[in-house]
């Protein structure tokens, strides 16, 4: 083979199970049997590379259009292996260096474009063992890591709760084969070693950096220790990179929340309706007045697991209630988070070293809101504001870095320049004067050329095939050429040439802009890293502008739609008077919806014998009060005059 072909075929023994995107120039090219399957799954050409007997067949995407067919690929359940070129060509001896950068899989999907913006993208990894039932899961492209143990019984709800876009289980465990079918994840079968307790251990402690896991609170989760290893190693494998948005591990302890069994979930329609996506009113989409991705993604967390603890709910409806009291400050914060993107998933990309200027410039924008909405913690006085507000760090600082340095309207390439100020770095200023000036000295020379041989419309001009020319047209055929004019081309309407003069130029033109490029990456590089050391203080941050956008939304929705803050205690008591279905009466005609009373008080009042004829409303009557009972113990007000 080829010495191309050999890099290929070194990669793909690398990733069998992957299909490989293999870089040449501007396009990835795919062989063999990945080309036949990328032409099936994507609609592509499918061609061949040399002939006969010995032609190998050939498929190819543009670099530029990579995103959209990593989406179709991966939904569709496919692994793509991304082996870039890792060596400018130029500086190349011989066949330009590849390797693997990344492995893309439906769980480690980053890229915002592929993303569902308030949907959580996780990947998970579950185990059923000696040690008991673990789970665990995390969003690459936030750094939410989180475990839990549970009764075998009720992996199944977990894993449903979680909705994780991939699933990782061991190739011989047969005891989750009840499960598995009712997932929509895409399976990836994993060795039973990386399973084991002792190489899970293993894996965490180098991965975090520590000699024990006793500060993550997981020394004493051995399944969930099991999985979360698993999982971890997964990640080194396809990412291939250093994942320093994945600083802890998060314990949710499943007698926190609420249970909620699939068919639970399903009947309620929480999140999704049972009709399908796109059809039907789920609650969320009633309930959710977030303006961020990070708090839209956050609410639907909360909704798929309430909490059992009233002092938590409390604390939750405290923040609400606050807010709803002020409406102006609801008014504010809706202002100012409008303007505030994904800054959990602006931050992993930093940290992995994925971001680019644009995403740079949108973290500052985002940024620069922090200190309209610390304006509002400062007026608020409930116990959960206060604390809010002691932990809100504006990073005021990290949007001045920023602003100092890039440009307002950066381009989307690292390498061709356009990225930083005009007075932050004097050499690169310099150079770009270098570059500048040029423009000047072609004029110049184009207007002396001109006069010497009498040509009004000689024109100077540049391809990147032979630099810059001097181009005469065929109307000129009197005017005598040069000896120093070296004739380079002839197009349809005229001559092309060069002179030693202007080749002379060239060389110092590209010399000072390929050094002006090559400085701006450097500079841009250094400043990526510098936000990156900051990751800690984002995604603190991050956490708490969701946390805030929940509360100011669904004050919101409580102040539009009349809902009353219900009173939660240890008792078994539920009344609700004038509960409305919080759906039905969002997409009906005011007044359609009569409201109704439940009164359950064991042991005297412990069962309601409700009776009707065939939709007469008895479900609807029944789905309304465990909506009502869900959204009061997420920290929502609820539908009712009184509760």
């Amino acid at each position: 083979p080829t010495p191309a072909m050999a890099q290929y075929l070194a990669a793909k023994e690398q990733h069998p199970d992957a299909l490989l995107f293999f870089r040449m120039g501007d396009f990835y090219e795919l062989f063999f049997d990945d080309a036949q399957e990328a032409s099936r799954a994507l609609n592509i050409t499918l061609t061949a590379r040399g002939k006969g007997d010995k032609a190998v067949p050939m498929a190819g995407v543009p670099v530029r259009a990579l995103d959209n067919y990593l989406q179709r690929l991966v939904t569709s359940g496919h692994k793509v292996a991304i082996c870039e070129q890792v060596q400018d060509p130029k500086d190349a001896k011989g066949v330009v260096e590849r390797r693997v950068v990344r492995v893309v899989t439906p769980g480690t999907l980053t890229e915002d474009n592929l993303l569902e913006q308030k949907r959580a993208n996780y990947l998970a990894a579950v185990t059923m063992s000696k040690h008991g039932t673990g789970l665990a899961w995390v969003e690459l492209s936030t750094g939410a890591f989180f475990v839990t143990e549970c009764d075998a019984r009720r992996i199944g709800d977990e894993i449903g709760r979680i909705e994780p876009a991939e699933l990782l289980v061991a190739e011989d465990d047969t005891r989750l084969d009840e499960v598995l079918p009712h997932t929509r994840a895409a399976l990836t079968k994993r060795a039973p070693y990386d399973f084991g307790h002792d190489t899970a251990s293993q894996v965490l402690t180098k991965f975090f950096g520590t000699s024990t896991l006793a500060g993550f609170g997981i020394d004493e989760l051995r399944a969930a220790t099991c999985a979360a290893g698993a999982l971890v190693a997964y990640l080194q494998e396809t990412q291939l990179a250093a994942l320093p948005h994945l600083r802890r591990i998060e314990v949710h302890r499943t007698g926190d929340a609420m249970y909620l069994d699939r068919a639970t979930r399903q009947s309620l329609e929480l999140v999704d309706t049972m009709h399908g996506e796109g059809r039907g009113t789920p609650l969320l989409s009633i309930v959710d007045a977030t303006r961020t991705p990070m708090g839209g993604r956050l609410l639907r967390e909360w909704l798929l697991a309430p909490l059992t603890d009233p002092d938590r709910i409390n604390d939750r409806q405290a923040a609400v209630a606050e807010l709803h009291q002020y409406p102006q400050r609801i008014d504010r914060l809706d202002e100012a988070l409008r303007g505030v993107l994904d800054l959990q998933r602006l931050t992993a990309r930093i940290s992995t070293e994925r971001a680019n200027a644009r995403d740079l410039i949108a973290l500052a924008s985002s940024l620069r809101r922090m200190p309209d909405v610390a304006a509002v913690l400062d007026e608020c006085a409930a116990e959960p504001w206060i604390e809010i507000r002691r932990r809100f760090d504006p990073l005021t600082d990290i949007a001045d870095r920023i602003g100092e340095r890039i440009v307002d309207e950066p381009e989307n390439s690292l390498k061709d320049g356009g990225l930083i100020r005009r007075g932050f770095d004097a050499e690169l200023d310099e150079l770009r004067t270098l570059a500048f000036d040029s423009k000047q000295w072609i004029a110049d020379y184009r207007a002396r050329e001109s006069a010497r041989l009498g040509v009004a419309n000689l024109k100077v001009g540049y391809n990147k095939v032979f630099g810059y020319y001097i181009e005469i047209t065929h109307g000129n055929k009197g005017v005598t050429i040069p000896d120093e004019y070296v004739r380079k081309q002839t197009t349809k309407n005229a001559e092309r040439y060069i002179t030693d003069e202007l080749k002379t130029f060239e060389t110092k033109v590209l010399k000072s802009e390929d050094a002006a490029k090559a400085l701006e990456y450097d500079l841009f590089v250094a400043l990526r890293a510098e936000i990156a050391a900051e990751v800690e203080r984002l995604q603190a941050t991050a956490a708490l502008v969701a946390r805030i956008d929940v509360h100011a939304g669904l004050a919101n929705v409580a102040r539009e739609r009349n809902y009353c803050r219900p009173i939660i205690d240890d008792s078994n008591v539920l009344c609700i008077r004038d509960g409305r279905h919080p759906v039905i009466e969002a997409t009906h005609a005011a007044g359609a919806f009569v409201p109704n009373d439940i009164d359950l008080d064991p042991p005297d009042r412990r069962l309601i014998l409700l009776t009707g004829p065939n939709m007469a409303g008895k479900s609807t009557w029944i789905r309304q009060n465990a909506l009502i009972v869900v959204l009061a113990q997420i920290g929502s007000f609820v539908p009712a005059s009184r509760a």
